[in-house]
């Protein structure tokens, strides 16, 4: 079962109503809980999902106001393609996908690994900003960029190694 820790911030915009927050043990997906909050990158609102074990992080551009359910297809849709980046085979994909096809929605717990994500977000950012925006950037090239950066709070390992490890221990 998935849990999908939001900030405030996005459990404003998304109006998710207290009694639908939920603190439930330990994720049981491959990347434990998943972080997200809001930012903004070039006069846009943006979303960055980040996995609490391995760091792997992607970023949704929000098109119209985000829902509850929009939030959920994103992560989904997100991470497949994030995995298929990362040169997973389809028959992973499906299967990392079906353990999060059910979850809930939290409100953020470990400090720490917000501060990750907020510094990866800022990393989009600033790489974004750098190659001249929104309209000049490839953004899937970015994410595979971002994921690659090695992360103190992993032993400085990068998202896409901690991501293939855990990975390959179900696969074994």
């Amino acid at each position: 079962m998935l849990n999908l820790r939001c900030t405030n911030k996005i459990i404003r915009r998304c109006r998710i109503d207290k009694e639908h927050l939920k603190e439930n043990g330990p994720s049981e997906t491959i990347f434990g809980d998943w972080y997200c909050t809001l930012f903004e990158i070039d006069g846009r609102n943006a979303t960055i999902y980040m996995s609490e074990k391995s760091f792997l992080s992607f970023i949704m551009l929000e098109g119209g106001r985000i829902t509850p359910e929009k939030l959920s297809m994103c992560l989904l849709g997100g991470l497949g393609q994030a995995l298929e980046m990362e040169g997973f085979d389809d028959k992973v994909i499906d299967e990392i996908l079906r353990q999060h096809e059910e979850g809930s929605f939290s409100s953020i717990k470990d400090l720490s690994i917000s501060g990750v994500m907020n510094a990866i977000a800022r990393d989009y950012q600033w790489i974004i900003e750098g190659v001249g925006g929104l309209e000049m950037c490839d953004i899937g090239a970015i994410i595979q960029h971002v994921n690659t950066m090695p992360r103190k709070k992993i032993d400085f390992a990068s998202a896409s190694e901690k991501t293939k490890e855990l990975i390959s221990s179900i696969a074994t």
